[in-house]
């Protein structure tokens, strides 16, 4: 008896033949069908970009930059305003002496007991 390949018989080689034919017909016109699909999404797409066209990136990264700037600019004017005059109307004449050190708060607090 004569072999073919793997195959015992000419009926079995010719029924494997006959199988793998339609799978792989099967399979080329899924193949069509995706690359129909994806050339339709594609001119979409193309479609969609001509009618919103994107900004370089030179001008992505200017107004991105701007963004930036902006947002900085307005966090500091959130903080709190600069007092120039205090409420009272007073403008104090000489800049309020704060003691550096143990010794000099030690005097300036028997000044102020001593003072009231």
């Amino acid at each position: 008896m004569k072999k073919y390949g793997k195959f015992d018989t000419l009926q079995a080689l010719l029924s494997a033949y006959a199988s793998l034919e339609a799978e792989f017909t099967k399979r080329c016109q899924t193949v069509a069908e995706l690359a129909k699909r994806v050339d339709e999404l594609t001119a979409l797409l193309e479609a969609k970009a001509e009618e919103n066209p994107r900004k370089t990136n030179a001008e992505q990264d200017a107004a991105y930059r701007e963004a930036i700037i902006k947002d900085y600019l307005t966090s500091l004017t959130r903080g709190a305003d600069v007092v120039v005059m205090p409420p009272s109307g007073a403008v104090p004449l000489a800049p309020i002496k704060k003691p550096h050190n143990l010794k000099e708060a030690k005097e300036l607090a028997d000044y102020v007991i001593r003072r009231s």
